[in-house]
Protein backbone atom coordinates (compact mmCIF):
# COMPACT_ATOMS: atom_id res chain seq x y z
CA UNK A 1 0.00 0.00 0.00
CA UNK A 2 1.35 3.53 -0.70
CA UNK A 3 0.50 6.98 0.62
CA UNK A 4 -2.55 8.94 -0.83
CA UNK A 5 -2.43 12.48 -2.20
CA UNK A 6 -5.03 14.95 -3.23
CA UNK A 7 -6.53 17.96 -3.03
CA UNK A 8 -10.15 19.61 -2.25
CA UNK A 9 -10.47 22.71 -3.30
CA UNK A 10 -12.78 25.21 -1.66
CA UNK A 11 -12.27 27.20 2.09
CA UNK A 12 -11.64 24.56 4.64
CA UNK A 13 -14.07 24.29 7.46
CA UNK A 14 -13.80 23.92 10.74
CA UNK A 15 -15.72 20.95 12.96
CA UNK A 16 -16.53 22.97 16.34
CA UNK A 17 -19.17 21.72 18.78
CA UNK A 18 -21.91 19.64 18.49
CA UNK A 19 -25.72 20.98 20.48
CA UNK A 20 -28.23 18.51 21.31
CA UNK A 21 -31.81 19.90 21.49
CA UNK A 22 -34.36 17.74 23.13
CA UNK A 23 -37.76 18.53 21.12
CA UNK A 24 -41.19 18.31 23.54
CA UNK A 25 -42.38 14.87 23.42
CA UNK A 26 -39.38 13.11 21.33
CA UNK A 27 -37.57 10.26 22.69
CA UNK A 28 -33.94 11.00 20.99
CA UNK A 29 -32.05 15.05 21.38
CA UNK A 30 -31.54 16.34 17.44
CA UNK A 31 -27.88 17.14 17.38
CA UNK A 32 -26.72 20.43 15.21
CA UNK A 33 -23.38 21.16 14.10
CA UNK A 34 -22.22 25.12 15.32
CA UNK A 35 -20.72 25.33 11.21
CA UNK A 36 -23.64 25.15 8.55
CA UNK A 37 -20.72 25.02 5.91
CA UNK A 38 -19.13 21.86 7.77
CA UNK A 39 -21.63 19.27 5.77
CA UNK A 40 -20.58 20.67 2.69
CA UNK A 41 -16.85 20.68 3.06
CA UNK A 42 -17.14 17.18 4.48
CA UNK A 43 -18.90 15.52 1.08
CA UNK A 44 -16.02 17.74 -0.66
CA UNK A 45 -13.20 15.73 1.29
CA UNK A 46 -14.79 12.73 0.44
CA UNK A 47 -15.79 13.27 -3.00
CA UNK A 48 -12.23 13.64 -3.32
CA UNK A 49 -11.30 10.91 -1.41
CA UNK A 50 -13.06 8.64 -3.53
CA UNK A 51 -11.68 9.79 -6.66
CA UNK A 52 -8.16 9.56 -5.14
CA UNK A 53 -8.86 6.49 -3.54
CA UNK A 54 -10.71 3.91 -5.38
CA UNK A 55 -9.17 0.57 -2.87
CA UNK A 56 -10.53 -0.60 0.05
CA UNK A 57 -10.20 1.08 3.05
CA UNK A 58 -7.11 1.07 4.73
CA UNK A 59 -7.60 -1.26 7.97
CA UNK A 60 -4.17 -0.50 10.27
CA UNK A 61 -3.02 2.64 11.57
CA UNK A 62 -2.75 5.32 9.33
CA UNK A 63 -0.43 8.88 9.64
CA UNK A 64 -2.96 12.06 8.99
CA UNK A 65 -0.69 15.05 7.16
CA UNK A 66 -2.79 17.88 6.06
CA UNK A 67 -2.23 21.09 4.52
CA UNK A 68 -4.70 24.46 4.90
CA UNK A 69 -4.62 26.70 2.65
CA UNK A 70 -6.87 29.48 3.98
CA UNK A 71 -8.36 32.77 2.01
CA UNK A 72 -5.58 35.68 1.81
CA UNK A 73 -7.17 38.68 3.00
CA UNK A 74 -6.69 41.59 0.33
CA UNK A 75 -5.04 43.80 2.92
CA UNK A 76 -2.04 41.46 3.41
CA UNK A 77 1.05 42.41 1.41
CA UNK A 78 3.34 39.97 2.99
CA UNK A 79 3.60 36.43 4.04
CA UNK A 80 2.83 35.75 7.85
CA UNK A 81 1.98 32.83 9.71
CA UNK A 82 -1.95 32.28 10.32
CA UNK A 83 -2.67 32.58 13.95
CA UNK A 84 -6.20 33.53 13.90
CA UNK A 85 -9.77 31.95 13.47
CA UNK A 86 -10.54 28.71 12.78
CA UNK A 87 -8.20 26.65 15.17
CA UNK A 88 -6.18 24.08 13.16
CA UNK A 89 -7.32 20.97 15.44
CA UNK A 90 -11.01 22.21 14.76
CA UNK A 91 -9.98 21.73 10.96
CA UNK A 92 -8.62 18.66 11.40
CA UNK A 93 -11.67 17.01 13.24
CA UNK A 94 -13.60 17.17 9.97
CA UNK A 95 -10.82 15.76 7.52
CA UNK A 96 -10.61 12.47 9.83
CA UNK A 97 -14.52 12.56 9.91
CA UNK A 98 -14.68 12.86 6.14
CA UNK A 99 -12.00 10.14 5.07
CA UNK A 100 -14.03 7.52 7.13
CA UNK A 101 -15.62 4.79 5.28
CA UNK A 102 -13.53 6.11 2.03
CA UNK A 103 -9.85 6.19 3.13
CA UNK A 104 -10.10 4.70 6.07
CA UNK A 105 -12.61 2.22 8.18
CA UNK A 106 -12.61 4.73 10.96
CA UNK A 107 -11.05 7.77 12.56
CA UNK A 108 -9.58 5.92 15.20
CA UNK A 109 -6.93 4.59 13.13
CA UNK A 110 -5.24 7.95 13.06
CA UNK A 111 -2.08 7.47 14.88
CA UNK A 112 -0.28 10.20 13.60
CA UNK A 113 -1.48 13.85 12.75
CA UNK A 114 0.13 16.80 11.52
CA UNK A 115 -2.06 19.59 10.29
CA UNK A 116 -0.96 23.20 9.60
CA UNK A 117 -2.69 26.43 7.83
CA UNK A 118 -1.66 28.87 5.74
CA UNK A 119 -2.94 31.68 3.83
CA UNK A 120 -2.84 30.98 0.28
CA UNK A 121 -0.34 32.35 -2.33
CA UNK A 122 -1.51 35.67 -4.17
CA UNK A 123 -4.14 34.63 -6.72
CA UNK A 124 -4.40 31.09 -5.37
CA UNK A 125 -7.72 29.35 -4.47
CA UNK A 126 -8.20 28.08 -0.60
CA UNK A 127 -7.52 24.61 -0.74
CA UNK A 128 -6.84 21.45 1.58
CA UNK A 129 -3.91 19.34 0.78
CA UNK A 130 -4.57 15.80 2.39
CA UNK A 131 -1.98 12.71 2.38
CA UNK A 132 -2.98 9.54 4.17
CA UNK A 133 0.12 6.87 4.79
CA UNK A 134 -0.57 3.77 6.21
CA UNK A 135 1.84 2.14 9.11
CA UNK A 136 2.90 -0.61 10.05
CA UNK A 137 0.97 -2.23 13.15
CA UNK A 138 3.65 -0.53 15.45
CA UNK A 139 2.65 2.82 13.92
CA UNK A 140 5.96 2.88 11.73
CA UNK A 141 6.53 3.22 8.28
CA UNK A 142 6.00 0.51 6.19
Amino acid sequence: MTEIVFMVPGIPQPQGSARAIMAPGARFPRVFSDNPKLKAWRRDVAAAARLAHRGAPFDGPVRLVVEFYLQRPKALRVDRAHVTRPDTDKLLRGIGDSLTGVVIGDDSQVTQIKGSKFYAAAGDSPRAVIVVTPLTEEGRLL
